[in-house]
C-alpha cells in the first residue's frame, strides 16, 4: 500500500498509508499531545490514548492479567506472556500410556535421558526469567 499521507512538518517527512496514523503522529510527535495523565502519586506520565494509560496504570496497581501458560509467570501486557511463551524452548508432552510401575520404567535410557535434559533446561530457563 502506497503512503500517500505526508508530514508536512519541517524537517519530518513521514509517510502514512491512512490519514488516520498521520493524525496520530502530528498529535504525539509533534504537538506532543498527551490529554491522560496518570493520577497515581510522583507519577505524572502522560499519554495520547486512554488505553496506553490503563496499561501503565497496572505498573501501579500490581495487575498482571496474562500469564504463560507454559510456567505461569504473570505479565502486564498480552504482547509480553507471548513473547515469553515463545522462549519456552521445549513442550514436555506427557505419554499417553504410563504403566503402574511408574514413569522410569517406562522409558528406556534414551527417553530417560532426554527426559533429564528436557527438565534441566526447564529449570535452566526458570532462572533466568
Amino acid at each position: 500500500m502506497d503512503k500517500k499521507f505526508v508530514c508536512t512538518f519541517e524537517g519530518c517527512g513521514a509517510s502514512f498509508p491512512h490519514h488516520s496514523n498521520l493524525v496520530v503522529h502530528v498529535k504525539g510527535k509533534h504537538e506532543k499531545l498527551r490529554p491522560f495523565a496518570c493520577q497515581h502519586p510522583d507519577c505524572g506520565r502522560k499519554f495520547l490514548f486512554a488505553s496506553n494509560l490503563r496499561v501503565h496504570e497496572r505498573i501501579h496497581s500490581g495487575e498482571r492479567p496474562y500469564s504463560c501458560g507454559v510456567c505461569g509467570k504473570a505479565f502486564i501486557q498480552r504482547g509480553q506472556a507471548k513473547l515469553h511463551e515463545s522462549k519456552h524452548a521445549v513442550e514436555v508432552v506427557k505419554p499417553q500410556y504410563v504403566p503402574s510401575d511408574g514413569l522410569r520404567e517406562h522409558l528406556d535410557d534414551r527417553e530417560r535421558a532426554m527426559l533429564e535434559k528436557v527438565r534441566n533446561m526447564i529449570e535452566s530457563a526458570q532462572l533466568k526469567l
